[in-house]
């Protein structure tokens, strides 16, 4: 997914996300694309590595998808992990954005889903817009790369 994200909506996104760990009791919330490329990130856990768990986030997203199909079902839109420590909760917020949270044991599951749940809702809005835009194709006025070449070293239309 190739995106462009305004420093606007990069705020906004950041200030949901900081909301989420406020409310929730999560120690890390990320925002990710499937191929693992982090759109935000909140909180930190000592020690972990946020962009190979971005990265494992996504795969592990893609191979749970594959599962979902084999079975019959398009997708399943939200994955929970339990550990000892620390638990994971992943969930599809748009088509190509999943969000990832972070939680101790000691944190309810419920209440993690529930504002989840409601960070989705808000972010989806400022997702949509992202999504929405289209690429203003290079034409007219534009810099094309033959003319750099040309301005550059001063070549004529004939000369190579």
């Amino acid at each position: 997914m190739d995106i462009i994200i305004y420093r606007e909506e990069q705020f906004q996104i950041d200030e949901i996300l900081k909301n989420f760990l406020k409310n929730s009791g999560s120690k890390t919330v990320l925002l990710i694309t499937p191929s693992g490329f982090t759109i935000s990130r909140q909180g930190n856990i000592p020690g972990v590595n946020i962009e190979s768990l971005a990265v494992l986030s996504a795969g592990t997203f893609a191979s749970t998808r594959e599962i979902a199909r084999l079975i019959g079902e398009e997708e399943f839109t939200v994955l929970f992990h339990q550990g000892k420590r620390y638990n994971i909760h992943f969930s599809l917020i748009v088509k190509d954005v999943i969000f990832v949270a972070i939680f101790e044991n000691t944190t309810t599951i419920g209440m993690v889903r529930l504002f989840a749940r409601e960070t989705a809702k808000s972010l989806e809005k400022i997702l949509f817009e992202i999504k929405r835009r289209k690429r203003i194709p290079m034409s007219g006025g534009a810099v094309e790369p033959e003319n750099v070449k040309r301005d550059i070293f001063k070549e004529e239309k004939g000369d190579k």
